[in-house]
């Protein structure tokens, strides 16, 4: 087993389809605009966004849930012949980071690795 696996959110600019042919798995961020909230790549298109954003929308951003992450990640590993993930991450202060610091506990520690 040494293929590696790689995960990002959608923050790194890769649309959904670059993601799907490059195999790498893709989290998509949470994005509230006037209360409604939805996800990229998913429930608005980067062009809605843009629409939003410059219509005066009011729009704010978060970091995807732990829940969503785990899963991302159990499907990862589930669908690969591979013991070792690769996030990529901009900050490693982020949630994510800190999370898979936490997944790591008691394990292999290349199982999980964060590249900030």
């Amino acid at each position: 087993m040494n293929k590696i696996v790689i995960s990002t959110d959608t923050n790194c600019s890769l649309t959904k389809q670059q993601a799907l042919d490059l195999g790498i798995y893709l989290l998509s961020m949470p994005i509230t605009i006037d209360g409604n909230q939805y996800f990229e790549h998913e429930t608005i298109s980067y062009q809605q966004f843009m629409d939003k954003l410059t219509s005066g929308s009011a729009v704010s951003t978060s970091q995807p849930s732990l829940a969503a992450l785990q899963l991302l990640w159990d499907e990862a590993l589930k669908n690969n012949d591979t013991e070792s993930l690769k996030a990529l991450e901009s900050s490693k202060d982020s949630i994510i980071a800190q999370f898979a610091k936490m997944q790591n506990a008691g394990r292999d520690e290349n199982m999980l690795t964060v590249y900030t």
